[in-house]
């Protein structure tokens, strides 16, 4: 009987934590993510910058990675630029693709090559230094 008790108590655990993990998979956009979400919808059509930054949040916070990979996409598709780049290298990063991330970092770093943000390209210079071995 004692056994029976133990087995059932186990399979019961089981049943909680599956069920949990089912949950956390089908949960919506986290609050914080929510409220990115909704500044978004307040910017002007043509703002890539604010796209870009609000998946660089969401990536150093490693939540959302698809969310922040819609929002880099539509940066880039609005404006080509180096930061939506960046933060896609960093979003590889985060997945372990450190081929893809690299290729990100060249692709930002050509762009502000042109441009007169020296401190994304001294950080992007940096990551290129850091990943690339």
């Amino acid at each position: 009987m004692k056994k029976l008790l133990i087995t059932i108590s186990i399979l019961c655990a089981s049943l909680s934590i599956t069920q949990a993990k089912i949950l956390e998979d089908d949960k919506p956009l986290s609050k914080s993510t929510q409220e990115l979400s909704e500044a978004l919808t307040h910017a002007a059509e043509d703002d890539y910058e604010i796209y870009a930054k609000s998946a660089q949040i969401i990536v150093n916070w490693n939540t959302d990675l698809e969310t922040a990979k819609e929002w880099i996409d539509t940066s880039n598709e609005i404006e080509e630029n180096a930061l939506a780049y960046e933060v896609l290298g960093d979003y590889y990063l985060h997945l372990g693709n450190n081929e893809k991330a690299i290729e990100s970092y060249e692709k930002s770093l050509s762009i502000v090559m042109f441009d007169s943000d020296t401190s994304l390209e001294a950080r992007v210079q940096r990551k290129l230094l850091t990943f690339n071995r």
